[in-house]
């Protein structure tokens, strides 16, 4: 493990967690930056769709808000792997999502918050030059 990533009590719902997870896992940190960076700017959908796939942009979202905050958290773990003296071009993020306490919101019904524990991690690739 190169560098590790957690973001905790981040302001995402658990669905969208997971799905930008399964997005994330297994690239590079600099494609899915701006793969990320395209979703929050409208240009590139995230499929939200479940069973049948159907044609066109059938269950395409934009998670603008998920987006930059994963956007954060893979800056800093490139960050972390800079620190801890790896190349970030050569590290692959491996993801995972977990639900986080919900709190109530303030006023007579309670309405809870959407909360989501976020891991990141790196791990280097081995080249296959020496592999």
């Amino acid at each position: 493990m190169a560098a590790v990533v957690n973001g905790r009590n981040l302001p995402l719902s658990f669905k969208t967690s997971v799905i930008l997870c399964k997005v994330v896992k297994n690239r590079k940190i600099e494609p899915s930056i701006k793969f990320l960076e395209a979703v929050e700017k409208e240009k590139i959908g995230i499929s939200f769709a479940k069973g049948r796939v159907r044609k066109g942009n059938h269950g395409m979202k934009y998670p603008h808000k998920a987006a930059g905050v994963f956007v954060k958290l893979l800056k800093s773990l490139s960050a972390n792997a800079v620190v801890n003296g790896v190349d970030p071009s050569k590290i692959i993020v491996h993801a995972r999502a977990d639900k986080a306490a919900r709190p109530n919101k303030p006023g007579a019904r309670p309405i809870k918050f959407k909360r989501a524990h976020v891991t990141l991690e790196g791990t280097l690739v081995a080249d296959k030059a020496t592999a």
